[in-house]
């Protein structure tokens, strides 16, 4: 989060899924300004931080909007990729990708009451797929590479979806 926090601006709009790294953002992130930090509470429908994300830019276009979600609830939404290119909105979409599109929160919570199902999804590749609708993606592999491509997204005013890649969870980024 300190990582993130320091590319983009005081009064940026963060817009965060109901995500292992968005749980992070909510212990973690320093918001500055009122209404600049919008998350669904508790056990919500993963998929609402891109669409939200969208109408949330266009209704403040001179603000920074940032997109933090997991891999499987963007999946949920990723339909809206073809609305961002459309339209031309402008968001930065972090997507915390571990690898295998899990819903890891349920399947880590009924892994021992029952049996899981249907919680380790397939894939694609999200940056192909942003690629395919005309937008700006990237692919990183840790902090500083992460960094990087968040100025470089920010100082660019575009869309731009940066895969993050976490293989071994969020929690051990480097």
């Amino acid at each position: 989060m300190e990582t993130i926090r320091s590319a983009i601006s005081r009064d940026a709009i963060i817009v965060a899924d109901p995500t292992m790294a968005a749980y992070w953002a909510t212990r973690g992130m320093p918001c500055y300004e009122p209404r600049t930090y919008i998350a669904p509470h508790g056990w919500t429908s993963i998929g609402f931080a891109f669409p939200a994300a969208l109408g949330a830019k266009m209704a403040r276009p001179d603000r920074q909007v940032i997109v933090i979600s997991g891999d499987g609830g963007f999946q949920l939404n990723l339909q809206e990729l073809g609305t961002a290119a459309q339209c031309g909105i402008k968001v930065v979409v972090l997507l915390f990708n571990d690898g295998h599109g899990a819903y890891c929160a349920i399947g880590s919570a009924t892994t021992s009451a029952v049996a899981t199902f249907a919680t380790d999804l397939k894939n694609p590749d999200f940056v192909k797929l942003a690629e395919s609708y005309g937008l700006a993606a990237t692919r990183v592999n840790g902090r500083q590479e992460l960094l990087g491509a968040l100025g470089n997204a920010l100082g660019r005013d575009e869309f731009h979806l940066i895969d993050i890649q976490t293989p071994r969870g969020f929690s051990e980024f480097v």
